[in-house]
């Protein structure tokens, strides 16, 4: 199973940065303001970095034996055999944000970098910002990690 990354946050930053841009250009033509240039180049600026998200190819694939994380330029293949449990941890109670913890036999803090956050020496957890719910991912990596224990 292929999980895209969420690219909602991007698009509508990159219409924020049209819109100040707009109004960037309408107030150095209109009311002759210095601003207007600092805005249109702010939001020029941000209209790169969100184009240039839209663009990227960052995923999350599910597999029988593991799974992959891309994000960006990196990529790397995690084994079912290297981690021992995916549990929702709550980090905010009153508004009830959980986060996916992958708790590993052994952690590879370089494999991990920028594609998990580490959380302590044997647990990373997932950045939520896949097309589908944490506790959809949860679940898809559970079955597949009882399977997995299941075929060995």
């Amino acid at each position: 199973m292929k999980i895209l990354e969420n690219k909602t946050r991007a698009k509508n930053a990159l219409f924020a940065a049209a819109g100040l841009m707009i109004a960037g250009a309408w107030a150095k033509f209109s009311l002759q303001s210095a601003a207007g240039i600092f805005a249109v180049a702010v939001g020029a600026i941000s209209a790169l970095f969100c184009v240039k998200k839209l663009f990227s190819d960052g995923f999350l694939e599910i597999s029988d034996d593991g799974w992959i994380i891309r994000k960006g330029g990196k990529e790397a293949k995690f084994s079912f055999e290297e981690a021992s449990e995916f549990a929702l941890k709550t980090i905010e109670p009153k508004s009830g944000v959980k986060i996916l913890i992958v708790k590993f036999k052994a952690l590879d803090k370089d494999k991990i970098s920028g594609l998990m956050q580490p959380v302590s020496d044997d647990e990373a957890a997932f950045f939520n910002s896949y097309e589908k719910s944490i506790e959809e991912i949860k679940n898809a990596l559970n079955e597949n990690f009882r399977a997995f224990k299941r075929g060995k």
